[in-house]
């Protein structure tokens, strides 16, 4: 992408957090209540969202994508970046813009409680990078279950019971 505002992410991530705002202003709405919950790209959001808006109540994440994108400029695995399998003309361009929308950056924000699961076999969105965005995660609340073999997808690991128990 030739700009940070260029990729698919940014302006879904600010019109999703327009959304929630919307959302939340409604009257039948009760935003004391709003959890989210999400796999993958949605687990991704997951960081994304609670950052943006911070008024959720809980957060349940499963294998979240976009974390640690270019941790392999320090020799370690990204969590899911696929900027090497561009053109070799973009990966400039790419890791130039990466940060923007990587959810290291965005955990440091999150302060709500969150619960993040991961397959220890996921090759989509491999484990390491879930790991080095959920230890930036600023919330005091928060808890990593790793499932030892699993692969990628919606392993709730129990943690839905917690997610929509509010007072």
């Amino acid at each position: 992408a030739e700009s940070r505002e260029a990729p698919f992410y940014h302006r879904t991530i600010l019109g999703m957090t327009r959304a929630i705002d919307w959302l939340a202003k409604e009257p039948y709405a009760d935003s004391s209540r709003f959890v989210y919950y999400g796999c993958s790209q949605g687990g991704g959001f997951g960081l994304y969202l609670p950052a943006m808006w911070g008024r959720f109540a809980k957060s349940l994440i499963l294998c979240p994508n976009k974390c640690d994108m270019l941790a392999y400029r320090a020799g370690r695995q990204p969590g899911s970046s696929h900027i090497m399998n561009q053109k070799p003309e973009k990966i400039a361009a790419a890791e130039k813009n990466a940060p923007y929308h990587d959810n290291c950056n965005f955990a440091q924000m999150i302060r709500t409680p969150v619960r993040m699961v991961y397959g220890t076999a996921d090759d989509n969105c491999q484990t390491i990078g879930g790991i080095a965005a959920f230890n930036r995660i600023a919330s005091k609340d928060k808890r990593l279950q790793l499932l030892s073999g699993v692969g990628h997808g919606w392993h709730t690991a129990g943690f839905e019971a917690w997610l929509f128990s509010l007072p």
